[in-house]
């Protein structure tokens, strides 16, 4: 009289197919979770996303009509070039751009700190005068954007599309050249806005 004995391994595969197809299922309907809270917060983000592009067309314009143009780094702006070329070499600047504001205070004075030629660097060495042009006028826009996102965020449409229209109404006020210049006083200014607005939308909470 013999006795069969049940396999260990052939009882246990089943359990184990079953547990993958399990953790697949589990997966698939995190993954479907994620994908439908990341669609929903972009079609939350679209009209601001919007918007703040409509708002950067000046700044646009003149980014692509300047590389048409052929734009070159000359004085100021050749010598904050030469400067983020350098972040990459073992004489990498560790004080902003000189300043003239020395003639009045008698002190040698620079900018507080070296962050737009660390911005520059890689086009500066890899790229071309083209490629530091469309770095600017990338970081413009994308500044605007941030502006007019967070109007939405705290102000409703209404706010949204006030901030966009300000926006652009004070780019047709400044020279066309400084909406995508390196030169430090130009470079600042759209991420000084966005810094004004960060401020003001943590300041609400």
């Amino acid at each position: 009289m013999s006795v069969a004995f049940p396999d260990a391994r052939g009882s246990t595969a089943p359990a184990r197919a079953a547990a993958a197809r399990a953790a697949l299922v589990a997966a698939l309907l995190a993954l479907r979770g994620l994908l439908s809270r990341v669609a929903a917060r972009l079609a939350h983000a679209l009209p601001g996303v919007a918007a703040g592009v409509a708002a950067s067309v000046p700044g646009l314009v003149s980014t692509a009509h300047a590389i048409a143009a052929g734009w070159q780094p000359a004085g100021d702006d050749g010598i904050i070039v030469t400067r983020a070329w350098d972040v990459l070499t073992s004489h990498s600047p560790l004080i902003g751009q000189y300043s003239e504001s020395g003639l009045v205070t008698s002190q040698v004075v620079h900018s507080p700190g070296p962050l737009l030629y660390w911005l520059l660097a890689l086009p500066a060495r890899f790229g071309s005068a083209a490629s530091i042009t469309l770095t600017m006028g990338v970081v413009n826009t994308l500044a605007i954007v941030g502006c007019v996102t967070l109007a939405r965020r705290r102000g409703g449409l209404v706010l949204m599309f006030a901030t966009a229209a300000a926006i652009a109404l004070m780019c047709q006020a400044l020279s066309s050249e400084s909406l995508h210049d390196v030169w430090n006083p130009a470079a600042g200014l759209f991420p000084f806005l966005l810094l004004i607005f960060l401020c003001w939308s943590a300041g609400l909470r």
